[in-house]
């Protein structure tokens, strides 16, 4: 009954988050030309880096207290390592601060930057409280609070926009200033994770030490999992234009705000299925293998009426739509990498797998880019190499869960012929 209650205000709860990403991602293309909506997305772009400067500790805490309930927390370990966790993020924030001064940016894009800086610090310390909220099942607490900076930044957009022209920096403000509202909002209800009694500062800093140990691997692989995400659009940043850049973005962000809704799946999974013997897990594995399979490609349906919207609605991005097939393939993949393989990945206490899965794919992404850039010099071309290199790695994580399960292979062939048919379909369908 624990899971379907998780499961229930989970859904709820990204149900409410996707509806205001949609809105967010509808409706501020809207309110800002495309030099403006390109600084707004290297703003949105570098957040996405912010969880790298938790070095590991997080994760650590991840892995470490998976299976535990809240009474079951050393929780005056905890509080001392805290203490080494905040200093590790003041340092980070001052010196990245003294790096980007010392870059040659034009002014608004060395704003947007900057303004990176204090959500290192907030993002990282909110990732701390949804982290607790994960490993101890407290999966109703980390839906409320989910929707709690999403909904005063739409609420404050509202506002903004009845008050004259909406810039990227007004929207940064915004940003930042939801983010921190949720941040007190967590330490007043919670501020139990961080303040009480402590063990001393040695056993503190060795928490700290082994927490960052062994969650290292697990973050390098998230992060290098982050960078295969956002190589294309670093890459289209550098060598395309502000507005192809801006375009672009548009498109990534039209794709991951399902992603963000299928995540949280194996955030309620991750605790229950942690605590089964290797029986129950290839039965579970088996189980979400099959969902999947019915569930995923129902979100390639979702193209259609997003090409009728921006075709006729947004004309100024118009040229999204030579590529949004694609990009509704890597959502499907990406999906299922999320929800199925990334969850036994942890589960199985494979991280360095996970690892070397990324970097190679990472690799793959690298040199598929670059070379279809330098030969056909189109960003269509830099899209299908991206999706290529996703795919694959999709692909070959399946193969080894299902060899490592003894299971058929026979539903990772039928899941890449429906995306190739989708494909063919849509390609028919845009030239008609």
């Amino acid at each position: 009954m624990s899971l379907i209650r998780n499961i229930k205000y989970s859904s709820i709860s990204q149900i409410i988050n996707m509806l205001l990403g949609v809105a967010r991602v509808l409706l501020i293309p809207f309110l800002m030309d495309l030099a403006s909506f390109g600084y707004w997305q290297v703003y949105v772009l570098y957040c996405g880096l912010a969880g790298l400067f938790s070095f590991g500790y997080t994760d650590g805490i991840y892995l470490k207290y998976g299976d535990k309930n809240i009474d079951e927390l050393p929780l005056k370990q905890i509080r001392a390592s805290i203490v080494f966790y905040f200093l590790s993020l003041i340092i980070s924030v001052v010196i990245l601060a003294l790096c980007i001064f010392n870059l040659d940016l034009g002014s608004q894009k060395l704003v947007a930057l900057m303004w990176v800086l204090p959500n290192i610090a907030i993002i990282c310390v909110v990732g701390y409280f949804s982290i607790i909220f994960q490993v101890t099942n407290q999966i109703v607490s980390y839906s409320k609070y989910l929707i709690i900076d999403k909904l005063l930044f739409f609420i404050g957009l509202l506002l903004y926009v009845q008050f004259g022209e909406v810039e990227f920096i007004g929207l940064i403000y915004l940003d930042v200033a939801s983010r921190a509202i949720l941040l007190f909002v967590l330490i007043i209800n919670y501020y139990q994770y961080l303040f009480g009694d402590k063990s001393n500062y040695f056993n503190g800093l060795d928490l700290y030490k082994v927490l960052s140990k062994s969650g290292i691997k697990l973050l390098l692989a998230n992060f290098i999992g982050i960078i295969i995400l956002t190589i294309a659009r670093f890459f289209v940043e550098i060598n395309f234009s502000l507005d192809e850049f801006a375009v672009f973005s548009f498109g990534m962000s039209l794709t991951s705000m399902f992603l963000m809704a299928v995540a949280s799946i194996s955030i309620v999974l991750y605790p229950s299925i942690k605590r089964l013997d290797i029986v129950g897990q290839k039965k579970q594995y088996t189980k979400i293998n099959l969902y999947l399979f019915i569930i995923t490609p129902c979100l390639l349906l979702i193209y259609f009426p997003a090409w009728y919207i921006v075709s006729n609605f947004i004309p100024l991005y118009g040229s999204v739509l030579d590529y949004l097939n694609l990009l509704f393939i890597f959502c499907v993949f990406q999906s299922k990498m999320q929800i199925q393989l990334n969850l036994f990945y942890k589960v199985l206490r494979e991280e360095t797998r996970l690892f070397y899965a990324n970097i190679e794919t990472l690799l793959v992404s690298i040199v598929f880019i670059i070379i279809a850039h330098y030969i056909f010099e189109s960003l269509y071309s830099v899209v299908l190499s991206f999706v290529m290199a996703i795919v694959i790695r999709t692909f070959r994580s399946e193969l080894f869960f299902n060899k490592r399960f003894d299971l058929s292979n026979r539903l990772v062939y039928f899941h890449g012929a429906v995306c190739v048919i989708f494909y063919l379909v849509t390609v028919f369908f845009m030239c008609s």
